[in-house]
């Protein structure tokens, strides 16, 4: 049986014990963290390589950011790329709400000047050195235990910066899921470009010459057994808000609009549905317009009469 003593200097031991440990597992993790850092800062991507990724390369938009597809830029000892195994996302600094995607991405591939992606768009860039590539019939892959190394391009450094490293196993059984890291790290940044752009349109206030109760109704016709198919469309515009209701056969929605004014038209902006609480993922445009003293409503290639509601 242990003394008060003993008790005392047993609790000690295990308390240096602990101690010990501790420090033996920061000390693994300053090491292998310095170790990601090596593998991944002191690679040299000058600006030969930047233009490659950025200027010379194909990309294509998608979820918000302009990348490299197919597996992105590829290493070849052969050709400029002697480093590793890229892929490149170029994120808009002005995130658009609606946009044509065919016409935005001819944009960016026609652009030939590096200062012009520097200023309009953030430059992401997820890279596998050589050291962990292997020869393949379709080209340089990673070995089964690799490291992918992320870099942002700083603006007022004007360097490409190394920000941070994963280390990667493809017998990992979390492998399916430690890949797309890059994804979500892009998905991350997009969402706040996204959500800026929404709060500056929320923060509009629109013009009282909108201001009204207006109406249009479609798809009125009869089942065959004789009810109304009719869908009422009344859309309420305030100094700070656009709400259409959609009331009538098979339909109850309240959809919640940003809006802001162009010219002469209200671009309106398909944002949440207010029952529900739902969020649109896909935002749709649509335009207000009058012409003469009545109020017009533009989808897609339809334009659609509106009736004023209330007669003040």
């Amino acid at each position: 049986m242990l003394d008060g003593k003993d008790i005392s200097d047993q609790k000690i031991i295990q308390k240096n014990y602990k101690m010990k440990i501790s420090n033996i597992i920061i000390l693994f993790f300053l090491i292998t963290g310095c170790h990601l850092s090596n593998d991944c800062s002191d690679l040299d991507i000058n600006e030969k390589i930047l233009k490659h990724l950025t200027i010379k390369a194909e990309l294509s938009y998608s979820d918000g950011a302009f990348v490299i597809p197919y597996g992105g830029y590829l290493y070849n000892p052969n050709t400029v790329n002697t480093i590793g195994n890229f892929s490149i996302y170029l994120i808009p600094k002005e995130y658009k709400l609606n946009l044509d995607i065919e016409q935005y991405e001819n944009y960016i591939n026609n652009i030939n000047k590096l200062s012009t992606i520097i200023k309009n768009f953030e430059i992401y860039i997820f890279l596998i050195p050589k050291k962990y590539l292997v020869l393949t019939p379709e080209g340089y892959y990673p070995n089964e235990k690799h490291i992918e190394c992320f870099y942002k391009y700083d603006e007022n450094q004007k360097k490409i910066k190394w920000v941070k490293s994963k280390k990667l196993n493809l017998s990992n059984k979390n492998y399916q899921y430690d890949i797309f890291w890059s994804e979500r790290i892009v998905k991350k940044r997009v969402k706040a470009y996204r959500l800026s752009s929404i709060n500056k349109i929320k923060n509009l206030a629109i013009n009282s010459n909108w201001h009204g109760h207006y109406r249009y109704l479609t798809d009125e016709g009869h089942t065959a057994g004789g009810s109304w198919t009719g869908v009422y469309h009344d859309f309420h515009i305030s100094k700070d808000s656009v709400i259409c209701r959609q009331e009538g056969y098979m339909a109850y929605n309240k959809i919640w609009y940003l809006a802001q004014e162009n010219k002469d038209t209200l671009e309106l902006y398909r944002y949440k549905e207010l029952n529900s609480g739902t969020f649109y993922k896909n935002v749709k445009k649509s335009l207000l317009y009058w012409n003469k003293s009545s109020l017009y409503l533009k989808e897609g290639e339809e334009h659609i009469k509106l009736e004023k509601m209330d007669k003040n």
